[in-house]
């Protein structure tokens, strides 16, 4: 991972799943000059550790190494219990909500959302509210 320049340095959020793995694969193919991933496990050269549940991996992470972050985190879980509830609320509205709260300025910060958000409110799950939640409180 070699920095060239802030206007190139892109952090993709979550690169460890399904979106933010093709996102980073894809800038990583492209040869944009700093891209870097995030991870909760599994970490190597090209990935830092953030874990949005926790205040403290959001306060320490190096936001100031970049200036587009792509957030592709989140928690899909379609249950109806109140744990999947609480867990879908803390990773799609709280993890987002921290995150917002450390940037700046000089941020370029882009939300990857579900297409499921597409649905009828009567067909949604603690999943799609969790995220339709945020996306109303964030816009």
């Amino acid at each position: 991972m070699t920095k060239t320049s802030l206007s190139n340095n892109i952090v993709i959020l979550g690169a460890g799943g399904l979106i933010g793995s093709a996102l980073f694969n894809h800038f990583k193919k492209e040869g944009k000059d700093f891209v870097c991933g995030t991870k909760r496990s599994g970490l190597s050269e090209d990935f830092l550790y953030l874990d949005t549940t926790d205040v403290q991996s959001v306060a320490e992470f190096p936001w100031d190494k970049f200036n587009i972050v792509i957030d592709c985190t989140g928690n899909i879980d379609y249950g109806n219990e109140n744990a999947v509830l609480q867990r879908n609320l803390e990773m799609n509205v709280l993890g987002p909500l921290r995150i917002i709260d450390k940037l700046n300025a000089k941020h370029h910060y882009y939300y990857l959302s579900s297409h499921a958000l597409l649905l009828p409110r009567e067909q949604y799950n603690s999943y799609l509210l969790s995220k339709s939640y945020f996306e109303e409180i964030a816009s």
